[in-house]
């Protein structure tokens, strides 16, 4: 981050090359980038190499392409606004019709020629203090990998604004409910394979178990579950709320041994007709049938 707040540090070559200058001396780094892979000419990630340890240069480069990507996030959402509807009596034919403005800056407004009324349109973010450009770029930022402080100190450097991370929270947690209530009439297209795994987290000074299913090829998340447990009925719920998002049931399951997916298998997915799933179990690390995706 420190990089990227300085100006011309960085220096793109094609999308795959960066020169990236150095930061005790005179000269450039370069950093490629192929096959996810990333490199680096600086002497101490050369020493680190085997131990996949990314230097500065690479951490630069990658914070810049959240970035950049972030921008193209923006310009979607804008793009898709520009499809509006009058609100009140849902023409088409309406116009640009000026500029509102507030204290929280300006709003395009727009004329409906079929009804002659005025208005703007709700994009989401109305009577939010931010505007809809800060709150989408800290959204994606999170969901890319930065946490909450890094997120707050971005915005911070790179456009002067202090916003209090707990802001950022209650806007993570009120636009995945919005999502979430979209997502949830939505029928994906999902592969013939799906993966199930668990994991302990520690939330509150309390361990509880994190449950995902994924679909092989598309990685979608196709659903995920907290319990405080791992008994069969917990797998059977996790397993209800696959089948209810997917509205279809997968070729092959693949899990590990835990006995409770076993279990909850063949009470949820179990069944004389063809076509059947498959339950692939006891998929290790090293084993040929692995859950390492999930």
């Amino acid at each position: 981050m420190a990089i990227l707040s300085i100006a011309n540090q960085i220096e793109k070559i094609d999308n795959q090359t960066f020169k990236v200058k150095s930061q005790s001396e005179n000269g450039y780094y370069i950093v490629t980038n192929y096959d996810n892979k990333f490199r680096c000419t600086y002497p101490d990630h050369k020493k680190n190499a085997h131990n996949k340890i990314d230097c500065k240069h690479i951490h630069a480069i990658k914070l810049r392409q959240v970035w950049d990507n972030s921008l193209e996030l923006l310009d979607t959402y804008k793009e898709l606004n520009e499809k509006n509807l009058c609100r009140f009596c849902g023409s088409e034919n309406i116009e640009k019709h000026g500029m509102r403005y507030n204290k929280k800056g300006k709003k395009q407004r727009y004329r409906c020629k079929d009804c002659d009324r005025r208005f703007v349109v709700n994009d989401g973010f109305s009577k939010m203090k931010y505007e809809p450009e800060i709150i989408t770029q800290a959204l994606d930022l999170y969901f890319k990998g930065l946490s909450l402080r890094k997120v707050k100190d971005h915005f911070e450097q790179f456009i002067s604004k202090k916003i209090h991370h707990t802001t950022i929270l209650n806007w993570i947690e009120k636009y995945t409910r919005i999502i979430d209530s979209y997502i949830s009439n939505l029928k994906p297209e999902l592969s013939n394979i799906w993966h199930t795994d668990e994991m302990m987290i520690r939330s509150g000074g309390k361990w509880s178990w994190l449950w995902h299913t994924m679909d092989r090829d598309t990685r979608f998340m196709v659903a995920n579950m907290i319990s405080n447990s791992r008994t069969v009925e917990d797998a059977r719920n996790l397993f209800k709320r696959v089948k209810q998002q997917a509205k279809s049931k997968p070729e092959y399951m693949v899990t590990d041994g835990l006995q409770s997916y076993n279990d909850a298998f063949k009470k949820e997915f179990y069944t004389n007709k063809a076509p059947q799933s498959k339950h692939i179990r006891n998929a290790g690390v090293a084993k040929k049938n692995n859950n390492n995706m999930v």
